[in-house]
């Protein structure tokens, strides 16, 4: 399974029914597919903007919620160092 690939079955057994049903975000095919650990996406590591050539241990986050998670850092207000002037 997918989710299983990514780490994400934690031993949960899926009916082959489900897993006719994961399908990758970019190109809606069956596969090999990567976890969103945020938004459970699924993606072939081929199709990512920035493709990859081995599947990433760990958390591991799509294209769309590294920009979400980018926006949100941005979007917050800058600390400015304290002025040191006597």
């Amino acid at each position: 399974s997918a989710r299983q690939a990514a780490g994400g079955g934690g031993g949960e057994s899926s009916s082959e029914e489900e897993e006719e049903d994961e399908a990758c975000t970019a190109c809606s095919k069956p596969g090999e597919l990567v976890l969103c650990t945020r938004c459970r996406d699924l993606w072939h590591l081929a199709c990512l903007p920035v493709p990859l050539k081995i599947l990433p241990a760990g958390d591991w986050f799509c294209p769309f919620c590294v920009e979400l998670h980018r926006q949100k850092a941005d979007a917050l207000p800058r600390q400015r160092a304290p002025s040191h002037r006597l």
